[in-house]
């Protein structure tokens, strides 16, 4: 079983990460050292993401209160909605094509990052205290 205070710890270091990628895409291009950023931000959320797969989600949704399993559905549904925009972006902008077309990457890359940052305090402020409350999480780490 996680925690509330490491899921929030994992969500402020993703937050991080993607603060420094908006960043980096509203300056000078620097294509290569802001792959490698995203890179880092792609693998860390990958990581994440298994996590709450392993024991937020299936929790939830085993919980015998209808109205719990049904939020947790709906995160997933709506997740798969993020995680499909987020492979379209991962895949669409190599490396070649953000040097090609800076601004569309950067228009992109706001959008993303508004997108991340929205799930972000949607799991902190709903869903992480809704697991916290039915025992699918404890509040600290062991």
């Amino acid at each position: 079983m996680g925690s509330f205070d490491h899921l929030v710890k994992e969500h402020d270091r993703l937050g991080l990460l993607a603060h420094r990628l908006l960043v980096m895409a509203e300056g000078e291009p620097d294509v290569d050292a802001l792959v490698e950023l995203r890179t880092s931000l792609a693998i860390e959320l990958a990581h994440h993401c298994a996590k709450e797969d392993g024991f937020v989600y299936p929790a939830l949704i085993a919980d015998a209160d209808y109205q719990v399993s049904q939020i947790a559905k709906n995160f997933i549904h709506e997740f798969k909605d993020i995680a499909t925009v987020w492979a379209s972006y991962l895949d669409g902008w190599s490396t070649a094509r953000i040097a090609e077309n800076w601004d569309g990457f950067r228009a992109e890359t706001r959008l993303m990052v508004k997108r991340l940052q929205d799930r972000i305090y949607r799991e902190n402020n709903e869903l992480y205290p809704l697991a916290l409350q039915v025992g699918a999480i404890r509040l600290r780490s062991a």
